[in-house]
């Protein structure tokens, strides 16, 4: 492998036998879910921003990412930041590839 580590989640439900199937010669089982994060390269774009926020904008995170899971009062949630880590977005997922933006935290520069 080359480059930076990124992280990337893939979701399964309790009962997936996904894990018999996958062995350290073959992982494509556990990545053909659709139910993942996995932008490693790509961006995640900031829909829910305001753009009317003045110096806000939409600015994606890019590249390298981290990715961090939480259980809140049963339910799971991800922190999701960048290499520039100017911003934090908290996020559900709602299925498939799709998360849905709760939160967006961003860095102070002063």
């Amino acid at each position: 492998m080359q480059g930076s580590p990124s992280d990337s989640v893939y979701i399964f439900s309790a009962d997936s036998a996904v894990l018999e199937l996958a062995n350290w010669q073959d992982l494509s089982p556990l990545m053909a879910t659709p139910n993942k994060f996995e932008r490693t390269g790509g961006t995640y774009p900031l829909t829910q921003l305001l753009a009317e926020e003045p110096g806000m904008g939409r600015a994606p995170l890019t590249g390298v990412f981290t990715v961090q899971s939480f259980m809140l009062d049963g339910s799971a949630y991800f922190s999701l930041t960048d290499r520039r880590a100017e911003w934090i977005v908290i996020a559900q997922s709602r299925g498939g590839t799709q998360f849905e933006d709760l939160c967006y935290l961003r860095m102070s520069t002063q």
